[in-house]
């Protein structure tokens, strides 16, 4: 959702913003279904091959507790890339991974229902922020 409000926008027209959801390329990931020891690596390896420095790696996760997204911190820090997670809870593994130039959104709650309406508010308030950061406040 994140990235395709990045390239059509959110509630003012503006020029598209480059951004990529690692995980939605069906091709990607199965070509990689045959290759154990690649597909538990997906995403830090999509980082990987995509990031650049001064990028921003947003990651979104209930728990924070997924393997393939803690790799992928380690990834984009190996990029000297920015993170942004959002989790719930406590954050899990992520937020021990988490460096001072990170930001780390963790909804204190334990029903992940609830941490994922937080996460739609939280994204909606991101790409205001982007918006009024490129093109100033919005007049009512």
């Amino acid at each position: 959702m994140f990235a395709s409000l990045c390239v059509s926008g959110f509630e003012r027209d503006r020029p598209e913003l480059a951004a990529v959801a690692l995980t939605s390329d069906s091709g990607f990931l199965g070509s990689l279904s045959g290759a154990a020891n690649l597909s538990n690596h997906y995403v830090a390896r999509q980082v990987r091959a995509l990031g650049q420095a001064s990028d921003v790696l947003l990651l979104i996760s209930v728990s924070g507790q997924e393997n393939s997204m803690v790799e992928a911190v380690d990834a984009a820090h190996e990029r000297d890339m920015m993170v942004v997670a959002l989790t719930g809870h406590t954050g899990g593994a992520l937020a021990g991974r988490m460096r001072e130039t990170d930001v780390l959104i963790c909804v204190p709650h334990e029903r992940p229902a609830r941490v994922r309406e937080v996460h739609d508010l939280v994204l909606n308030c991101l790409c205001d922020g982007v918006d009024t950061q490129l093109l100033g406040e919005q007049e009512m």
